[in-house]
C-alpha cells in the first residue's frame, strides 16, 4: 500500500498565509498548475469549476476556504473523480506545500512515475515561481516518496 502514494513537497520562502491565500483562489489554478489547467471558468454548481486541460475538459471542486491550510480538490474527467490532497504548512517564516498523489486503479508503475514527474514539473513551473498579485513566490521543489 505504501507504494500507492507519493508526496511532492515544495519549500516556499513566503508565509503560509500568503501561499494559502494564493492557492485557495480557484481562478489561480491555471497560474500554479499551468501544465495541467490551461483555463478555468465558474459553473452554476457551488464550488465547481470547469477547466480545460491538455487532455480535454474536466471539472474541479475545491474544499471551502479554511484556517488549516487545506486546499484539497476533486478533479472529475471522463466520469472519473480523483481526490487531490494539497496542504500548506507553516515552517518558520516560510512554508511547505505538500501535494499527495495516489496511484489510480489499474495504473502501472511507469504511469504512476509519469504522474509524479508531471506533478513535480507543475509544481516547479517554468520560472520556479508563483505570482501573487504581482509579487513572486519563489520556491525550490523537493520530492519525497512515502515509504
Amino acid at each position: 500500500m505504501a507504494n500507492d502514494v507519493t508526496h511532492v513537497t515544495i519549500g516556499i520562502q513566503r508565509s503560509a498565509n500568503d501561499v494559502y491565500d494564493f492557492l485557495s483562489v480557484p481562478q489561480n489554478f491555471p497560474k500554479w498548475a499551468p501544465g495541467f489547467c490551461l483555463s478555468i471558468e465558474e459553473t452554476n454548481t457551488d464550488n465547481t469549476w470547469k477547466i480545460q486541460t491538455s487532455n480535454g475538459e474536466a471539472h474541479v471542486a475545491f474544499v471551502e476556504k479554511n484556517k488549516l491550510g487545506v486546499v484539497d480538490h476533486y478533479v472529475t474527467m471522463n466520469n472519473v473523480t480523483v481526490y487531490v490532497p494539497l496542504r500548506v504548512i507553516a515552517r518558520g517564516s516560510g512554508s511547505i506545500v505538500v501535494f499527495t498523489l495516489f496511484r489510480q486503479p489499474g495504473m502501472t508503475d511507469s504511469d504512476f512515475e509519469a504522474d509524479r514527474t508531471a506533478v513535480e514539473k507543475t509544481c516547479s513551473n517554468s520560472n520556479h515561481c508563483w505570482k501573487n498579485n504581482g509579487r513572486l513566490l519563489s520556491f525550490r521543489p523537493e520530492s519525497s516518496k512515502a515509504s
